[in-house]
């Protein structure tokens, strides 16, 4: 599941909006949440992984799901696609020590979707859209961000304009 909990199972579509509004489409939340409830790709816990991306298709996106390497991610960006990439919330901004122990006790999990800005590999850091924080972008160091994106098994989906024929 990648939103727990019923007052923040909307990161999934946050993403999806940002995402689409980067490539010049802006629709509201609440549109987006009712295309996702009507075609049942919204849960109560909130969008399981398969269904990331679906509304994006819907509206007339390209999207493709994957799982890769952190230079896959940047290699996308540099193609002009979005990155919605699946972590787990609490490794990116928790305390290490409490996430490793959840890890243990509880299995590695993803529970949130963040939107990759920007990558650099030189610097070693990494800029997020993250929903939990509004439109202040998230600046934490690849490592950090790989060991959260870990728990999904380094499962990302993009987000591009569909070529004009």
């Amino acid at each position: 599941r990648v939103a727990l909990g019923k007052a923040d199972n909307l990161c999934v579509l946050k993403c999806e909006q940002y995402a689409m509004e980067i490539l010049g489409m802006h629709k509201p939340l609440y549109e987006l949440s009712a295309i996702s409830e009507v075609n049942g790709w919204l849960k109560e816990e909130g969008v399981p992984p398969a269904h990331i991306g679906k509304v994006s298709r819907l509206l007339g996106f390209s999207v493709r799901s994957r799982k890769g390497k952190i230079d896959d991610v940047v290699n996308a960006l540099e193609a002009g696609e979005q990155v919605l990439a699946i972590v787990d919330g609490g490794e990116l901004i928790g305390n290490p020590f409490d996430e490793m122990v959840e890890d243990v006790l509880q299995g590695e999990r993803a529970d949130h979707c963040v939107v990759v800005l920007n990558c650099d590999t030189d610097k070693e850091e990494i800029m997020l859209f993250d929903p939990a924080f509004g439109d202040v972008p998230l600046t934490i160091s690849v490592p950090k961000f790989v060991d959260a994106w870990g728990d999904s098994h380094y499962y990302f989906v993009t987000i591009g304009k569909k070529p004009v024929n």
